[in-house]
């Protein structure tokens, strides 16, 4: 699971095309250990902070949700978690980890 951190909002949407420019996010794990974890550290590195707004298809998946019935207080909560991602895992965000993030919020709120 990700971590979870507040974030501003960010102005770019990541899309599957953005994963695509940066190949060596790519990890292998042939090599040595120390090889391994050099990759693994120059992952970390590669890391940022995403709004959740950046994530590809949040927007729909969000305003379903609220038609459905969901609280608009909880999804303005959801909605200030920021997320701490690799670019892969970023473009490979996808409704089930939105509903993963409300469902852990709903719990920790005790809803």
């Amino acid at each position: 699971m990700t971590a979870f951190a507040p974030l501003a909002a960010v102005p770019h949407a990541v899309t599957k095309a953005d994963s695509d420019l940066y190949p060596e996010h790519r990890i292998s794990m042939a090599g040595s250990d120390e090889e391994i974890a050099r990759r693994a550290l120059q992952l970390q590195n590669d890391g940022r902070e995403y709004s959740i707004f950046e994530l590809h298809g949040y927007a729909e998946w969000s305003s379903r949700k609220i038609h459905q019935g969901e609280s608009p207080a909880t999804m303005a909560h959801l909605e200030s978690i920021g997320l701490f991602m690799r670019l892969e895992e970023a473009t490979a965000a996808d409704e089930s980890l939105f509903e993963e993030m409300l469902d852990e919020l709903k719990f920790s709120l005790g809803s």
